[in-house]
């Protein structure tokens, strides 16, 4: 679900980080900042915990990321499992 500016949640990019969904993830974060929201605030309340989530499920081998994803020129796909 795209937010729009007026309805952002923690919760919302969280979830879009620990999905992949990094157009998402992107969106939201750029329409929280445009809304007034603080950069800082948003790497401590919802990105870094969401990248540790991911970091965790990736070392117990619950996420993927095939080595073509860490050499590969341009984005990855914005999934994890790409």
């Amino acid at each position: 679900m795209m937010a729009s500016e007026s309805t952002f949640s923690i919760q919302d990019l969280q979830q879009a980080v620990i999905d992949g969904e990094a157009a998402q993830a992107k969106a939201l974060t750029e329409a929280a900042v445009k809304a007034g929201a603080d950069p800082q605030m948003l790497l401590r309340n919802a990105l870094i915990p969401a990248m540790d989530i991911v970091g965790e499920r990736m070392r117990n081998g619950e996420l993927l990321c095939p080595p073509r994803c860490w050499w590969r020129p341009g984005p990855c796909t914005g999934r994890w499992r790409c």
